[in-house]
């Protein structure tokens, strides 16, 4: 008996197997189904990326489903920030997520901050916000590129140019 191998769509926009799409570093395969689908690759990287396979088979997400995309967005929101928050009370108060796991910690809001986005909640621009200003490494400029990003969403075009300035410097140089 053949098993069919479930399909995986890359950032081009190429479908693969996933054993495939892992072979690229920066891929993140991103499952090819009604649900997914109706996603833009990045925003639906951003959120597989902070689940492990096996935590992304217990979510309740339906491969099928016909529901519309907010309903869709805010079940990605809600998913993420129970992961956050489960994350966040499993670290000490002395030693909370942001110090003792960043990568991690900024994964998840990241994500969250996308999520926001997508559903134009007015929250993202704190959260965007909250990205930028403990960065322990300032040559990262994703964060303020979202910010800028955001900014320009929201009409605020004076402080978009002022925090992409630094980023435009940065990306020139690299």
């Amino acid at each position: 008996m053949t098993v069919a191998c479930p399909a995986f769509r890359h950032s081009m926009g190429e479908v693969a197997t996933s054993e495939e799409a892992r072979q690229v570093s920066w891929e993140a395969p991103v499952p090819v189904n009604r649900f997914w689908d109706s996603f833009r690759y990045c925003v639906a990287r951003i959120f597989l990326g902070d689940f492990t396979d096996p935590e992304l088979r217990q979510l309740p997400i339906v491969p099928d489903s016909s529901q519309d995309q907010t309903t869709k967005v805010r079940l990605l929101l809600t998913l993420l920030q129970a992961k956050l928050a489960t994350a966040q009370a499993a670290s000490s108060p002395s030693q909370p997520l942001y110090e003792t796991d960043y990568k991690r910690w900024y994964g998840l809001w990241q994500a969250v901050c996308v999520m926001q986005d997508e559903l134009h909640l007015p929250e993202a621009e704190d959260t965007v916000r909250l990205l930028v200003n403990p960065r322990p490494d300032n040559s990262n400029v994703v964060s303020p590129h979202m910010q800028a990003e955001h900014l320009v969403k929201i009409g605020k075009y004076e402080e978009a140019e002022k925090v992409e300035g630094p980023v435009l410097a940065w990306m020139t140089f690299h």
